[in-house]
């Protein structure tokens, strides 16, 4: 959660964004930030369980959707009663 909520106030460049996504790696094969193979390739990881995925969501994806969250909160205000 705390990674989301830094990201949701932040536009992070690649580098951090691969950074996370190793991190999730490592702890899917591995259970810890050790180095670690992974066993399924990134994109079936974040497919839909329903069409065999893992289901896990891609930090470039929620961190997009945070910032446009932001950005909705900003224009909602501005037309506010």
């Amino acid at each position: 959660s705390t990674i989301w909520y830094i990201t949701s106030c932040w536009i992070f460049a690649k580098s951090p964004i691969q950074h996370i996504r190793r991190l999730f790696t490592n702890f899917l094969w591995s259970g810890s930030k050790n180095q670690a193979h992974a066993k399924v390739a990134w994109d079936v990881i974040i497919w839909p369980t329903s069409q065999g995925g893992l289901g896990i969501i891609d930090p470039l994806h929620q961190i997009r959707a945070l910032l446009a969250n932001l950005v909705v909160q900003g224009l909602l205000l501005g037309n506010s009663n």
